[in-house]
């Protein structure tokens, strides 16, 4: 499952509004969660956090992603 987090903190409305300007499907936080996996904001964006089934963070993918490198990362 893909969940993307809104790291600007604009309001919900607003929020819905650029991603579906952007074509987002997939649901988007409106707040950040943080400290949840006991990881710090990312620095640079896009950054992409990989979670397991039994929601333990498992790594984060810094840049742009592939399918291939998504692939990847979670075998």
């Amino acid at each position: 499952m893909v969940v993307g987090i809104n790291y600007d903190q604009l309001p919900a409305e607003r929020t819905a509004e650029q991603a579906k300007k952007m074509g987002i499907e997939f649901p988007v936080l409106i707040a950040e969660p943080a400290g949840r996996w006991g990881q710090e904001k990312p620095e640079v964006l896009p950054t992409t956090f990989i979670v397991g089934a039994d929601g333990r963070w498992l790594r984060t993918l810094v840049g742009p992603q592939t399918v291939e490198s998504l692939e990847a990362a979670v075998k």
